[in-house]
């Protein structure tokens, strides 16, 4: 059937009229979108970008320390913080892995603070004896602070001649460290719990050259000057039991200081009614781990079950921390020194 040239010329003006209809359809639907957003953009405007948080300071918290309110944030940036550090003397190679950890968790949790070890010269020295192995290895953990962890280290010759290295390697040698306003030093061996708090009490200005925090102390505050290391060598040349001189002339810090240099010890005899065992987390700076000492034995020691049993607390919240506190110590020691604990014979 042919189409007349009527019909021919109605279908293309349908074909014309509806692909322009088509396209201004799509146009007003397109149109009509882009007005929607517009409207949702004025009614609904986009938040800017927030910035990025600046660095949180460190804050001391639950705690009030030498008249600052509690929550206040130390001044990290605050270029005496070059004066204050933390040191260690190091006497005997059994200590040498809790100065390490202490380091550590001072560059993990980024004290702004120094950190300085001194270790006699002579553990440079191999001599072809049976101690070359001990010292081997002492002198790769003190390389290692200093490596990995910033430490200062220094060797230094004995300070009084005597048999016995604690006192020919006493704390008051530290006191020769002019370079530094105030220093603190806690006694091996032991966790640092909280550096925030640590770093507070380091911060805070002691009134005597060298403040115990207890009479049989776990920490030490020193302020080195040529003058106090002076009269302490003077008192030493007196009496070279410098642990007797400690007792008997160390002034004591301030009892809010004391209670965040705590003993483990001393846990044995709370009750769970008197200990809050998160309270210890977040208050105590420091915990010495001490509870074989009279045994000649620390934490670096695979103490027997039975001794173990015995100076376990017997409060079931109490005991928990303590057995904690002694794993931590274990897996640190581990994890930082690569050592296992020390093995102990019992007697038979």
């Amino acid at each position: 059937m042919l189409l007349t040239g009527g019909q021919i010329s109605m279908a293309v003006t349908s074909s014309v009229v509806f692909l322009f209809t088509t396209l201004l359809f799509l146009s007003g639907y397109v149109l009509q979108q882009q007005t929607v957003r517009n409207m949702q953009a004025i009614i609904h405007p986009t938040p800017p970008p927030k910035p990025s948080p600046p660095p949180e300071p460190v804050r001391k918290k639950h705690l009030k320390l030498f008249g600052r309110p509690s929550g206040e944030a130390l001044d990290v940036e605050d270029p005496k913080w070059s004066r204050l550090a933390y040191a260690q003397l190091g006497h005997s190679h059994m200590h040498v892995c809790d100065s390490l950890m202490m380091f550590a968790a001072l560059k993990h949790s980024k004290s702004s603070a120094k950190r300085v070890y001194l270790y006699p010269r002579e553990w440079e020295e191999m001599d072809g004896s049976g101690a070359d192995a001990e010292k081997e290895r002492s002198m790769r953990m003190i390389r290692k602070a200093r490596a990995r962890y910033g430490v200062e280290i220094f060797p230094i010759d004995p300070l009084m001649d005597s048999d016995s290295a604690s006192s020919a390697y006493p704390i008051e040698g530290l006191l020769a460290l002019i370079q530094y306003e105030r220093i603190l030093v806690p006694q091996p061996s032991g966790l640092l719990l909280n550096i925030t708090i640590s770093d507070t009490i380091l911060e805070a200005v002691s009134q005597h050259p060298i403040a115990a925090t207890s009479r049989h102390p776990g920490a030490f505050i020193l302020q080195p000057n040529e003058l106090s290391a002076q009269n302490a060598m003077t008192r030493l040349r007196l009496d070279s039991d410098s642990a007797v001189i400690r007792t008997r002339v160390y002034p004591l810090l301030d009892s809010d200081v004391a209670d965040v240099i705590v003993d483990s010890s001393k846990l044995r005899s709370l009750p769970s009614t008197y200990f809050n065992g998160t309270q210890l987390a977040e208050m105590a700076a420091y915990v010495r781990l001490d509870d074989f000492n009279d045994l000649a034995l620390g934490p670096y020691h695979d103490v027997p079950r039975s001794l173990k049993s015995k100076a376990r607390p017997r409060d079931t919240e109490v005991r928990d921390i303590w057995e904690d506190l002694y794993e931590t110590y274990r897996f640190q020691r581990m994890d930082i020194c690569g050592l296992d604990l020390e093995p102990v014979f019992e007697a038979t």
